[in-house]
């Protein structure tokens, strides 16, 4: 299995001048995938790198709707954010899979138990909570979306506040919201930079076309895979470093991002 990196750059007023060089991993969707021991795979690249923080933007177990084991699909990935979170500040977030796992009354304690470990682990697991750090700077919030809004066929967010509250405009604002599926409510809202998984690149990535096909079954899916912009806001997605099922990889690498913020006026020496 090869996890390839990929880079990008955040430029722009919008970064604070102390955020400059402030260096961000991303990793998504691996879904209780074997790492090799302590998820030696993940940690040895993301240690290479040596981020200032790393991001998890959902779908850490692997969970079917129909899925009656509250434990199956989960045993692997305490292990591997225990690991990350020993060596990095490590924010996660719920994906649809983490909801799937405690839609069932009888996995609530087993979902339950999970969260403890993680946060006994030292990781910022933030369930529509937000987490200052640097000084004040930087602002991170996690989006915990309920089940519905992933099935949603086209339609708006128009209610994100409820979930989250208000931005904060003194502040660079990091959303990590597992679907990108409504990236123009995170930019309305006042998102400088979203942070997503979930599409898995559109599974099948065609040339000049892009992905294919998301997890629910729609095609080309408009925030399938990479960089977005609007309006200065802007939207980066993981393709994701694991699957729940057999994935036809065409084009579609998994892969760690890194991230790296600029001000603007830092890069041009002033």
């Amino acid at each position: 299995m090869k996890i390839r990196t990929t880079r990008y750059e955040i430029t722009g007023k919008s970064v604070p001048r102390e955020l400059s060089g402030f260096r961000i991993a991303l990793f998504s969707d691996t879904h209780n995938k074997d790492y090799g021991q302590h998820g030696e795979r993940i940690l040895s690249l993301l240690e290479a790198e040596a981020p200032d923080i790393v991001i998890f933007a959902g779908d850490g177990v692997k969970k079917s709707a129909h899925s009656t084991d509250p434990v199956k699909g989960t045993e692997r990935a305490a292990e591997l954010f225990t690991a990350v979170a020993a060596r990095f500040p490590l924010y996660y977030v719920n994906g649809n899979h983490e909801r799937r796992w405690q839609k069932r009354s009888r996995n609530l304690p087993y979902f339950s138990g999970y969260v403890r470990q993680l946060k006994a682990a030292g990781v910022h697991y933030l369930c529509n909570e937000s987490r200052y750090i640097a000084g004040g700077a930087l602002r991170i919030t996690g989006l915990d979306l309920p089940p519905k809004y992933y099935k949603m066929r086209g339609g708006r967010l128009t209610q994100l506040s409820s979930f989250i509250g208000r931005c904060d405009p003194e502040a660079f604002d990091l959303l990590i919201a597992h679907t990108p599926a409504f990236f123009p409510d995170y930019a309305a809202w006042g998102a400088d930079l979203t942070l997503s998984g979930h599409i898995h690149g559109g599974i099948i990535r065609l040339p000049f076309i892009g992905g294919l096909i998301s997890p629910h079954r729609r095609f080309f899916p408009r925030y399938d895979y990479g960089y977005y912009e609007m309006d200065g806001h802007s939207l980066i997605v993981s393709s994701g470093a694991g699957d729940h099922k057999p994935r036809l990889t065409f084009n579609n690498p998994y892969e760690i991002v890194l991230i790296t913020l600029c001000h603007k006026e830092a890069v041009h020496g002033a």
